[in-house]
């Protein structure tokens, strides 16, 4: 059997990503006073990020969350969007940079590999409210869709996005729609 190292390279890389960019979410944006669940809207009127994607293909649904953005100084060099419920879904979007700024306004090819002209994206279904149970999609075409940056700022970035991704373990696949998202800045205090 010939491995890929290239491939398996950027797939632990991505899960690890995913991980942590969930959990520094997780963290900064705390348990708030619903405990019931997420409330992505309060979170958006409230001056917190969210986002909302409709999901269709292999997984079905409408998912609500929080959104936030990392700069190179946190994700080793990649500018990182993740919107999730931490209950039930994740998605990161990814990008090379070169400064600890977000990406100026205008449109981005969403594809692979991850590189300073395109987002790597990954889109991950928990089950039973479990990150270590989970389904994972990724962009594995170099035009798997695009990413519209309409504000971009200190602090905030805002847009929206569709793309699709590929489960690699059996060949299925999803397509993901966001009319909007506004994500806002995790900052580092280590």
């Amino acid at each position: 059997m010939e491995y890929n190292m290239k491939a398996c390279r950027l797939d632990v890389t991505q899960m690890v990503t995913t991980f942590i960019t969930t959990l520094i979410a997780a963290v900064s944006i705390g348990c708030g006073d619903n405990d019931t669940g997420t409330d992505a809207d309060a979170a958006g009127a409230n001056g917190g990020g969210s986002g909302s994607v409709t999901v269709t293909g292999a997984i079905e649904g409408d998912f609500d969350g929080y959104a936030t953005y990392t700069d190179a100084s946190l994700e080793l060099g990649n500018f990182s969007v993740s919107i999730s419920d931490n209950r039930n879904f994740a998605i990161e979007l990814s990008m090379q940079v070169d400064d600890n700024a977000p990406p100026p306004e205008g449109t981005y090819n969403i594809g692979t590999p991850l590189s300073a002209d395109s987002f790597h994206v990954s889109f991950s279904k928990f089950e039973d409210g479990s990150f270590m149970n989970r389904t994972n999609f990724s962009s594995q075409d170099a035009d798997a869709g695009t990413l519209e940056i309409t504000s971009s700022s200190d602090g905030t970035v805002e847009g929206s996005f569709t793309f699709e991704a590929k489960n690699e373990a059996d060949g299925t696949q999803v397509r993901v729609t966001s009319d909007t998202f506004r994500a806002v800045q995790v900052k580092g205090g280590m």
